[in-house]
């Protein structure tokens, strides 16, 4: 029986451990991309930068907001922002899991064929996070579901669209930097 008491004891300390999470605490940063593919022997370069702000209200409840804006070599660019509530749970000291969900807006467009919508969407995230030192954390998205509703903003028939769409990284990783004070 004591080696039950034990064990049940290690298993709740790291989910009791803040993993440098702490009520009050904000948090700056974001990510920023740049790649290039071929598709039908045409290279194309993207690039994307999307800076995050958090507080945290407690040590493991977040609410926050993130922006991004990206880019096509072939003129086509998008934007938006989300508001998220996250959770974080500690896995050990430094070390931990969160999840987050929230609404986003997006506004689209491509001066090429003058294209124009914007986009409506319900978003949750998951992944990994670890602090390195005691002010920076590292995050790693795994997975994300966001399901969009949107409208082309151009003249002719009504071009109404909704999306639901489902990741788990496979072949890229969201990585997040992020500053906190």
């Amino acid at each position: 029986m004591k080696k039950i008491h034990a064990l049940a004891l290690c298993l709740a300390l790291p989910l009791g451990a803040f993993a440098q999470y702490r009520q009050g605490s904000v948090a700056l940063g974001g990510s920023a991309s740049l790649s290039n593919s071929s598709n039908g022997g045409q290279n194309v370069t993207y690039a994307s930068i999307g800076p995050t702000m958090s507080y945290s209200y407690s040590d493991a409840g977040a609410i926050g907001a993130s922006a991004s804006y990206d880019w096509r070599e072939d003129m086509w660019h998008s934007g938006g922002v989300n508001l998220f509530w996250r959770y974080n749970l500690a896995l050990a000291d430094r070390f931990g899991a969160y999840g987050s969900v929230g609404p986003g807006l997006y506004l689209y467009s491509s001066s090429y064929d003058d294209y124009l919508s914007w986009s409506l969407s319900a978003n949750a995230a998951g992944g990994l996070y670890y602090f390195p030192v005691d002010w920076l954390s590292v995050e790693l998205n795994l997975a994300s579901v966001s399901y969009s509703y949107g409208k082309a903003l151009v003249p002719g028939p009504d071009r109404t669209y909704k999306n639901l769409s489902a990741s788990l990284s496979g072949n890229s990783l969201g990585l997040t930097l992020l500053y906190h004070f």
